[in-house]
C-alpha cells in the first residue's frame, strides 16, 4: 500500500520511509485523496449530472444538490441512525463492487469519542440543537462543528 504514494504524490521512497507508523497510518487512511487528481475527470463527469434545479420526481420538488446537502447533515447530526434494509443493501454492494478502491474495513474499530472537557452537556446539546435547525454558517460548520461533533455529542449524553 505504501508503493500506492509513490508517484501519485510525488513522495518519495525516502521521504514515505521517514513517517512514523501513526503518519503512515493517517496517509494511508486517506486512500481517496491520494488517487483523486487520478479520478477527478470521472468524478467531475458525474457530478455534472447533478442537478442545482429542483425536480419534480423528488417529494417537494427538492433539487439534487439540495438533497446532497440535507441527507448530509442528517447523517452527521444523526450518526447512530440505523440505515435502512435497502441502504444496507446499497452500501453492501458498493462496498462489493469498489473493493480494490475502498480502504479496508473488518477488523477496524471506531474509536470511542471522548467528551470535550470544560463544555457543559447543556451546552453541547444546544450545539446539536443548532446544528440540526441548519443555522451553521457552513465555514464554521465545516471548519469548527463537524471535526468535534463526535465529542460535542459524547458531552451532551454526560448528565449533568
Amino acid at each position: 500500500m505504501v508503493f500506492r504514494l509513490i508517484g501519485v504524490t510525488g513522495w518519495t521512497l525516502d521521504t514515505i520511509a521517514r513517517l512514523t507508523m501513526p503518519q503512515l497510518e493517517l496517509v494511508l487512511r486517506g486512500q481517496g485523496q491520494i488517487l483523486y487528481p487520478r479520478l477527478k475527470p470521472q468524478l467531475d463527469a458525474q457530478f455534472s449530472k447533478v442537478s442545482s434545479e429542483p425536480n419534480k420526481g423528488n417529494p417537494g420538488g427538492v433539487s439534487d444538490v439540495r438533497r446532497i446537502i440535507l441527507d448530509h447533515r442528517e447523517r452527521l447530526a444523526n450518526p447512530d441512525r440505523e440505515p435502512t434494509p435497502q441502504q444496507r443493501k446499497r452500501a453492501e454492494a458498493y462496498a462489493i463492487q469498489y473493493a480494490e478502491y475502498l480502504p479496508a474495513q473488518e477488523g477496524q474499530q471506531a474509536q470511542q469519542a471522548e467528551p470535550l472537557e470544560g463544555l457543559p452537556p447543556e451546552t453541547a446539546q444546544a450545539i446539536m440543537d443548532y446544528a440540526a435547525a441548519g443555522l451553521f454558517p457552513s465555514d464554521i460548520w465545516a471548519n469548527d462543528v463537524v471535526v468535534l461533533w463526535r465529542e460535542i455529542q459524547a458531552t451532551a449524553k454526560v448528565e449533568a
